[in-house]
């Protein structure tokens, strides 16, 4: 392998002060992006971060089943064949807010029962959480966005109370939907075709 062929640019670290994951209902239009600035800017109602984040950062997941299929002879592989195909995201959410607490238990709005006092009522049973979500990272001049149009709340980690840690809402989402990648990494910029349509 000669040093042309290896491009320390596409190495990315990421885990700056502008990532993070924005979560909201499903159906919410995609926002509109005109420059690459964009990519860094809050995103408007009715988009909502999640806020502080633990220090695993957004750790993404793809799993896929194979079928591994042999011939006779020798036992040989011939063919494989991927059977199913999963992809998904850790929501290490730091921040005790009615927004994660909500995508924790499936509770709805809080109410106050006081003035200074608010109550939530957990559900005797989670029901699906479903919502819209665009998971932000960047690395310096390079950001990068996930936008999944349906992602699904799974398992649920402890919750600790307790005083030596920082008390945290760990949860599993599932990508159901049609997901995408925004970029403005030049790899890929110089890799990507003209828009279609798009004015020369």
């Amino acid at each position: 392998m000669s040093e042309k062929t290896l491009n320390n640019a596409n190495v990315r670290v990421y885990g700056s002060m502008f990532d993070g994951i924005w979560v909201a209902p499903l159906g919410t239009p995609d926002p509109v992006i005109k420059t690459k600035a964009d990519l860094l800017l809050d995103l408007p109602k009715p988009w909502v971060n999640v806020g502080w984040l633990n220090e695993d950062g957004i750790p993404l997941t793809v799993s896929t089943d194979i079928e591994k299929m042999k011939g006779h002879q020798g036992g040989s592989l011939l063919r494989t064949k991927v059977t199913s195909t999963e992809k998904g995201f850790s929501i290490g959410a730091l921040e005790e807010s009615p927004l994660v607490t909500g995508l924790f238990f499936d509770h709805k709005d809080p109410y106050k029962v006081t003035d200074d006092v608010a109550r939530v009522d957990l559900p005797k049973g989670i029901g699906t959480v479903a919502v819209k979500t665009i998971q932000v990272v960047n690395d310096d001049d390079v950001t990068k966005w996930i936008v999944s149009q349906r992602t699904e709340i799974g398992e649920r980690e402890d919750v600790d109370h307790q005083n030596a840690a920082i008390s945290g809402y760990t949860m599993a989402a599932s990508i159901v939907g049609e997901a995408y990648i925004l970029t403005d990494s030049q790899s890929y910029l110089d890799a990507a075709k003209p828009l279609v349509g798009a004015s020369e």
